[in-house]
């Protein structure tokens, strides 16, 4: 009986504390987890490599895996990318207007799977507590196991594709320096084991057309672009044939509108030797379309061969 009133004593102490600690957090405001789209613009926009970048890409996951080195190597010029998870091209329309700005790019290079209504909202994600109210409520936690079980085993999403989100959230970490944006994808290529899990389970991401109101912006972007001097270049990211239909009216709208602003449009899923080999590819059930580090270096040359001819006919 000693031991059990012991026992409940540590309970309750250990209760106390931690209650004490989420009381001290809440008033730190460790609970607010906001929207990091306004944070990231403003890091963007006041780093050096991108004020002084020849070469800006702009998009979102697809993007950001490029092989910086491999870029600058092949066009002797400095690059930079604007991009984040699930961003929008719209997300980073502040930061990207170069009319009263002293310097600009010679070349805006878009990843069009950033051609959509809005970057990634909160049905997309798992929610996080923003309170302590909120930590304390019923509705909130069931919303947090409701989505934590639908990314989970449904989407395997958070911890395969996203546990950077989870760290974020929980830890707040503070990029130290945000070097030209690029990073480097550490997942494995889709091995045999994988590509039969796909075999059964994987739906194709479906062939629809882009908004109307989402190209209008796109155009409105680029024509700005071009009357200040700056040219534009469009790409689509390969994606792993398997995973995908073929993008017919997708492409279509994107052609159109290349063509009435004449800027090329580059389609790496168009290249049979980008799109059939499951080794450029990673090995998660939600984001295969990503590239692996041996896929950027590939996809990094086909882009650069391009970018180059254009920087070629700037000079």
């Amino acid at each position: 009986m000693k031991h059990f009133f012991r026992f409940c004593t540590e309970i309750l102490v250990g209760l106390l504390c931690i209650c004490t600690l989420l009381l001290a957090l809440e008033q730190s405001g460790w609970f607010g987890y906001p929207n990091r789209q306004h944070e990231d613009c403003q890091d963007f926009e006041e780093n050096a490599h991108f004020i002084n970048a020849e070469v800006v890409f702009v998009g979102n996951s697809q993007t950001y895996l490029l092989n910086d080195s491999l870029l600058e190597s092949a066009l002797r010029a400095s690059v930079f990318t604007v991009s984040r998870a699930g961003a929008a091209l719209n997300d980073f329309r502040s930061i990207l207007d170069w009319t009263d700005k002293e310097s600009s790019p010679k070349i805006v290079v878009l990843e069009t799977h950033s051609f959509k209504s809005s970057g990634m909202n909160d049905e997309q994600r798992m929610k996080f507590p923003k309170s302590f109210k909120n930590f304390l409520s019923l509705e909130s936690e069931w919303n947090q196991f409701k989505y934590f079980a639908r990314d989970v085993l449904q989407y395997h999403s958070v911890l395969e594709s996203g546990p950077g989100w989870i760290t974020e959230a929980i830890l707040r970490p503070k990029e130290v320096e945000w070097g030209n944006g690029f990073k480097r994808s550490d997942y494995q290529p889709i091995d045999n084991a994988f590509m039969e899990n796909y075999e059964r389970n994987w739906t194709p991401f479906p062939d629809n057309p882009i908004e109307s109101d989402v190209l209008d912006e796109v155009k409105r972007f680029v024509l700005e672009c071009k009357e200040s001097g700056i040219e534009v270049m469009l790409y689509r990211s390969p994606w792993y044939q398997k995973h995908c239909m073929p993008q017919i009216n997708r492409r279509s709208s994107i052609e159109k509108m290349a063509a009435q602003c004449q800027v090329l449009f580059v389609d790496l899923n168009q290249e049979e030797s980008l799109v059939r080999d499951p080794c450029f590819f990673e090995a998660t059930k939600n984001n295969n379309q990503h590239l692996t580090q041996e896929g950027a270096d590939t996809v990094t040359v086909v882009l650069a061969h391009e970018i180059k001819a254009m920087l070629d006919l700037i000079d």
